[in-house]
């Protein structure tokens, strides 16, 4: 059997010459391979480093929609998180303005603890959202605190009504970066 070695051109990145078009070649600095473009251009394609500043900074959004009246106390819909990262933002918005001030409490459990106890949850806020009256959203309330903002793969989330103001309609979105 005859053995063929297929070597690419290597070195860093400042080195790098000019490659014809459709040749590679990779830098030992970078850790990147670049492709020989039509326009006489060295085209880099991304590495380790570019593919894990992208995860790092995607976002994902957990987002409960209630399309009846909210009922005081701790709803039904359960929400699992897909992914571990941190909460960057709540928003909430309801369909029609409401004839008092609704409170949102917002629950964590973690999936082994859901799955042991089903009803252990504990509340991720210190000030809860609120949508005052007269409003639409939660952006011109007091500014809801987290204390803890820290996201599981797994963890299981519900929202807990504190007051509805005799609204029909609710969603809620909570943005998580990746981590």
């Amino acid at each position: 059997m005859i053995t063929i070695n297929i070597q690419i051109k290597r070195g860093n990145k400042e080195t790098l010459p000019q490659l014809k078009t459709g040749e590679p070649a990779i830098t030992l600095d970078e850790q990147r391979l670049y492709i020989g473009g039509n326009d006489n251009t060295n085209i880099p394609l991304p590495n380790q480093n570019d593919i894990n500043n992208i995860k790092n900074n995607e976002v994902f959004t957990l987002l409960f929609v209630i399309n009846s009246s909210l009922t005081i106390g701790a709803q039904p819909l359960l929400i699992r998180s897909p992914n571990n990262g941190i909460i960057t933002d709540i928003n909430a918005i309801i369909p029609t303005v409401s004839d008092s001030d609704i409170e949102i409490n917002i629950e964590k459990t973690t999936e082994n603890d859901f799955e042991t106890n089903g009803n252990s949850f504990t509340s991720i806020l210190d000030n809860n959202v609120k949508i005052l009256s007269g409003k639409l959203t939660n952006k011109s309330a007091p500014i809801y605190t987290l204390s803890n903002n820290v996201v599981n793969k797994g963890d299981i989330f519900r929202l807990n009504i504190i007051n509805n103001g005799n609204v029909s309609g609710l969603s809620l979105q909570i943005s998580i970066k990746n981590n």
